[in-house]
């Protein structure tokens, strides 16, 4: 079956379909048909079985409004192996864990004409991969922004790339969210918390916060600096550098893992705990092998300490 296409919205020139029209009637109306309309309506009907396998690729739209800010929901039926593309400029996007075999997507805009927003299955329904699209012309920015809040699939694997977005994944508990994937932003922060997964981030101008993550992350800006706090996966080294920000390490739970720590410019910072960190648990390896442990910078400081 070929590739399906439904825009969830299109800010300011979102215009519903004519025999739904009542599903988005202002309050106070019914959006019953009229005598002189009753042909018209009955002509389209044999429209109705089409439409409605056009909505399948999106199981639910709802469009609200609230002074100046436009809500909208989209639900999309998934599959268990998802592969999840979020493509966004001037938006704040927030990913959290959701129910098997859907995403919900809600956005949330204050400029509401200014926000393009489109939902891409491919293939068939329920989809493996889903496309996300919001953005906002340049000749908006930087006045208007978007707000993307999702609710994901455990395993889902994601590919986001951003200009001047934030990102942030968070569990609502401890290490209760398991998703993987790469995040590419031009200019806004990336955030993780709660997260079990293997992640590469490169955000060029904004920060990284890592906080309560297991896994292998390879974490690299150019101007911000990243926190980091968690147990990084053995089976891999993780590495975390910045051009001419800091780096704040707290590697808890496992002080004898694989990373490698590079700051161009600025400090570096290693806490472990409570006890002193000694020399033999920093970078001994044996012959021919890897430290566990790299710590590099051209003109920073590196402070160790437990």
């Amino acid at each position: 079956m070929g590739s399906q296409t439904t825009d969830a919205v299109r800010f300011g020139v979102y215009t519903p379909m004519k025999p739904l029209a009542s599903l988005h009637a202002a309050p106070g109306k019914t959006g019953l048909p009229t005598p002189k309309r009753g042909l018209d309506l009955w002509l389209r009907g044999t429209r109705l079985p089409v439409i409605l396998m056009s909505l399948v690729s999106v199981a639910a739209v709802c469009v609200s409004k609230g002074g100046e800010v436009e809500f909208i929901q989209d639900v999309t039926p998934v599959t268990d192996e998802l592969t999840l593309v979020i493509e966004a400029t001037r938006a704040d996007i927030e990913l959290y864990r959701g129910d098997p075999g859907s995403v919900i997507t809600q956005i949330e805009a204050g400029n509401a004409p200014k926000v393009v927003h489109r939902v891409r299955p491919g293939g068939i329904i329920p989809t493996s991969h889903l496309l996300i699209e919001t953005f906002i012309p340049i000749q908006y920015a930087p006045r208007s922004r978007a707000i993307v809040r999702m609710w994901i699939p455990d395993q889902t694997v994601l590919e986001v790339n951003g200009d001047d977005v934030s990102v942030e994944i968070r569990g609502p508990l401890a290490n209760t969210i398991t998703v993987s994937g790469d995040i590419t932003l031009t200019k806004g922060d990336a955030t993780l918390v709660d997260v079990i997964g293997d992640f590469a981030i490169n955000t060029g101008l904004g920060g990284i916060t890592l906080n309560r993550v297991d896994g292998g992350y390879n974490a690299e800006t150019g101007r911000g600096s990243i926190f980091f706090r968690g147990a990084p996966a053995r089976s891999q080294v993780s590495r975390l550098e910045t051009g001419t920000g800091s780096i704040f390490a707290d590697l808890s739970r496992d002080p004898d893992i694989p990373i490698s720590v590079k700051a161009g410019r600025g400090a570096i910072l290693l806490h472990d705990g409570g006890d002193p960190i000694s020399g033999a648990n920093i970078a001994v390896a044996s012959s021919g092998a890897a430290a566990s442990l790299e710590l590099v910078t051209a003109n920073g400081i590196i402070d160790i300490r437990r």
